[in-house]
């Protein structure tokens, strides 16, 4: 009776370790975009184009009717995709629940452009500007129809890019002339501000490895040309680094992406930056870019200024996987169906 038992005890344990075994697994690539092949790519840019492919190379196009938008935001959910164009005074919203097949609603004088917008705790959470007098706004949504906002503190005129990670929604921008602005907080309706003090806006944020890494949008100036860039590990207390020094006002921070361990950023004219940290960074040949992810065991990045694809392995090498439309793309996302992305 007791070896009855202990055989009974014995298989017991054996099935739950193969049951916890399994249920990792399931677990780690659901929740691991680099590992995965099961998700969707969406690209989406002028002219309302707006572009979905099952491995990154080979795209289709779902232009709907909205060609006079320019599609600039857009964030994966937990059980659908969205993506936001501007084209004053209305604003148009893409919702679908497979990145493939798109309905859109048009929020008729809204009159807002929307650069930035992200997803988490059930809410949706958007950055931009009012056109009417120029006002930077953040906004909000339980359902990515209906939204409300919030207009930035007295002199912020854009809030330019949106993104969260280490408990807090974060926001960058900043006035027109200066100077440059973070927005904090912890539930995406109130928030704190930060003034870094540089002289341009923030454009793009990013967050991985326990940092923020976010980018401005010009160099310092004819005295030196510095190209910055910013870091924090707690989306307030920033700090500056100088990637290098340029040559003239058109050499600038470009494009920004995290993904696979790794901050990549493009500086125009000079080449593209690599870092761990946000700290130590390393120079390598250029390859322009605008925005990019990390899915499917590579980098894909598109350009604003043409409709090419790229890709890469490492971040360093980069090829064009394809080119979708002579116009330009704004953004890029990916995600796994019905998973929320971290």
């Amino acid at each position: 009776m007791l070896n009855r038992i202990k055989k009974i005890t014995l298989l017991f344990i054996c099935f739950l370790l193969i049951s916890c075994t399994n249920l990792f697994n399931l677990y780690s690539e659901d929740k691991n975009p680099g590992v995965s092949t099961d998700g969707v790519f969406v690209a989406c840019g002028k002219n309302g184009n707006l572009f979905y492919s099952d491995n990154g190379n080979n795209w289709s196009n779902d232009k709907g009717q909205t060609a006079t938008y320019n599609l600039e935001a857009g964030c994966n959910a937990y059980d659908k995709y969205i993506v936001v164009g501007n084209n004053s005074p209305n604003n148009v919203y893409y919702l679908s629940n497979d990145g493939k097949n798109w309905n859109y609603s048009i929020s008729a004088g809204a009159d807002n452009n929307i650069f930035g917008i992200v997803y988490k705790n059930g809410m949706y959470v958007s950055a931009g500007y009012y056109n009417g007098d120029t006002t930077g706004r953040i906004f909000y949504s339980y359902n990515g129809i209906d939204w409300s906002s919030n207009t930035a503190p007295s002199g912020c005129n854009i809030v330019f890019d949106i993104i969260y990670g280490n408990g807090k929604f974060v926001a960058v921008g900043g006035g027109l002339t200066g100077p440059a602005n973070v927005f904090v907080s912890s539930n995406g309706k109130s928030w704190s501000i930060k003034d870094l003090g540089n002289s341009f806006y923030l454009t793009k944020v990013v967050y991985g490895n326990g940092i923020f890494v976010a980018i401005p949008e010009a160099n310092t100036g004819a005295s030196n040309y510095y190209v910055k860039i910013f870091y924090s590990t707690d989306g307030t207390n920033w700090n500056e680094k100088i990637l290098t020094s340029g040559s003239n006002s058109s050499d600038v921070p470009w494009g920004l992406l995290y993904g696979n361990g790794k901050f990549i950023v493009n500086v125009k004219n000079i080449g593209n930056f690599i870092s761990t940290n946000g700290k130590n960074w390393t120079q390598y040949p250029e390859q322009t870019f605008y925005r990019g992810i990390y899915a499917e065991n590579k980098f894909v990045a598109i350009n604003d200024s043409s409709g090419d694809i790229i890709q890469s392995n490492d971040g360093i090498n980069w090829q064009t996987a394809a080119t979708v439309t002579s116009s330009g793309l704004y953004r890029i996302i990916y995600t796994l169906y019905n998973i929320e992305m971290p």
